[in-house]
C-alpha cells in the first residue's frame, strides 16, 4: 500500500499549515507492521517537508506536541549515551466522518518541489476529492481550512500549475458570470518547472460538508 489515509477532519483540527504537512509526513512514514513509532531528524523533516531549516522543523515538531497530535520519543545510544534522533508517535484523531488518500510519493514530490505552504493546498484538495471526480472548492473555502491569505493561495496554486501538480480551469454560471474554478490534479512522472510532461490525470470534487 503506497499511499495512507488521513481523517476528513484534519483541517477542522485548528492546524497551521506546516503543521498540516509535518503531521501527513509523520503518518506516511509509519509502518504499521514495524515499531509502534517513527524515527527521523530534524535536518529529514525539513528537507522533505519543504522547511527552511532543522530549527524550524524543531519548532512546529514542538507545536504538534503541545498540541497532542504527536508524542516525542528521546532516545540516547545505550552503550554511548549519544542522543539519537527522536521516535514520535503520531496521535490522529478517532472520526466517524472518514478519511482521505494521501499517495506517499506524490506528497513527498510536492513538497519537495513547491514548498510546505502550496503542500498544505494540495492536501486539501485530495481531501475534496470524491467518485464523482471533479473539485472545485472556492478560495475561500480553502483558505478558511489552510488558515491562509487568498493572495498566498492563488500565488501557490500557479506555482502547483507550473511544476504539473495542478491544472486549473475557468467554470461559468448559467448567467455567464464566474463560478469557482475546477481544479484537476495531475499524476505521473517527477514535473519540472514550465516543462511539459504526459502523465495520467485524475479529476476531484469538493465535499459539500
Amino acid at each position: 500500500m503506497n499511499y495512507i489515509k488521513m481523517p476528513n477532519c484534519l483541517f477542522k483540527l485548528g492546524l497551521k499549515a506546516n503543521e498540516l504537512v509535518m503531521l501527513t509526513y509523520l503518518a506516511s512514514i509509519h509502518k504499521p507492521d514495524h515499531q509502534d513509532y517513527v524515527v527521523a531528524k530534524y535536518e529529514t523533516i525539513a528537507k522533505a517537508c519543504g522547511y527552511t531549516s532543522a530549527d524550524s522543523a524543531m519548532t512546529i515538531v514542538s507545536s504538534l506536541e503541545q498540541k497532542g497530535f504527536i508524542s516525542i520519543i528521546p532516545r540516547h545510544n545505550p552503550f554511548t549515551g549519544i542522543t539519537l534522533a527522536n521516535g514520535y508517535i503520531v496521535n490522529l484523531p478517532a472520526t466517524k466522518n472518514g478519511y482521505f488518500k494521501v499517495d506517499r510519493e506524490m506528497f513527498r514530490k510536492v513538497a519537495a518541489c513547491t514548498g510546505t505552504t502550496a503542500t498544505a493546498i494540495y492536501l486539501y484538495i485530495l481531501r475534496c476529492m470524491n467518485n464523482t471526480a471533479a473539485a472545485f472548492p472556492s478560495l475561500s473555502n480553502i483558505r478558511d481550512n489552510v488558515h491562509l491569505t487568498i493572495a498566498t493561495i492563488v500565488k501557490k496554486i500557479r506555482a502547483l500549475q507550473e511544476y504539473l501538480f495542478l491544472k486549473k480551469q475557468n467554470r461559468r454560471k448559467q448567467d455567464g458570470s464566474f463560478s469557482h474554478n475546477l481544479y484537476i490534479l495531475l499524476f505521473g512522472e517527477q514535473p519540472k518547472a514550465k516543462q511539459k510532461k504526459k502523465g495520467s490525470i485524475i479529476n476531484v470534487v469538493v465535499d459539500s460538508k
